[in-house]
């Protein structure tokens, strides 16, 4: 299987595959058995991969695959959305910063389409918003920028279903994007 390859540059390319496949069938995930949610659970594995190339091109791929399917997560087992979003959520804390920036934008694509259904998503979202909170206070000022945008526009799209994120977060939020107006980035 081309995800678990040795070479980074299949691994990306099999992600980019992936995408323009799944993707484009995420409304009939249930016409093509186990095959989609056996390519989520090998993208998941590759998050933790050695490479910060690999990690990002994991991270942007289930971010395509799971926003293109935010109201098909049925068809792809809740538990697999919930692990991709808690797995998302921790990337945001890898050392490599164009991984936390594929995270945040992943995140952005399944959360802000799955604003309505965060209930299906036990404490990932909370989990992921108290780590793109934790970014906004990351040295680099594109780490920072992404949290901000993903928080934006998550928060943005739940405004209806705050009480399914949690109050407090939102709170929280807003008062770190008050402060973030005196980054001098």
């Amino acid at each position: 299987d081309a995800l678990s390859d040795e070479h980074a540059d299949v691994k990306k390319s099999a992600a980019k595959a992936l995408v323009k496949i799944l993707g484009r069938a995420s409304d009939n995930f249930h016409d093509l058995g186990d095959a989609p949610a056996k390519a989520v659970k090998a993208l998941l594995k590759d998050l933790s991969d050695a490479d910060a190339g690999v990690k990002s091109s994991a991270a942007d791929a289930l971010g395509e695959i799971l926003g293109q399917a935010s109201d098909n997560f049925h068809d792809l087992c809740d538990a697999a959305a919930k692990d991709v979003a808690a797995a998302l959520a921790d990337a945001l804390s890898d050392e490599h910063a164009d991984v936390k920036k594929s995270a945040a934008k992943a995140l952005v694509k399944i959360l802000g389409r799955a604003s309505d259904n965060f209930h299906d998503l036990g404490d990932a979202p909370a989990k992921a918003v108290k780590a793109l909170l934790k970014d906004l206070s990351d040295a680099d000022a594109g780490v920072k920028s992404s949290a901000a945008d993903a928080l934006g526009e998550i928060l943005g799209q739940a405004s209806d279903n705050f009480h399914d994120l949690c109050d407090a977060a939102a709170k929280d939020v807003a008062a770190a994007l008050a402060d973030a107006l005196s980054d001098e980035h």
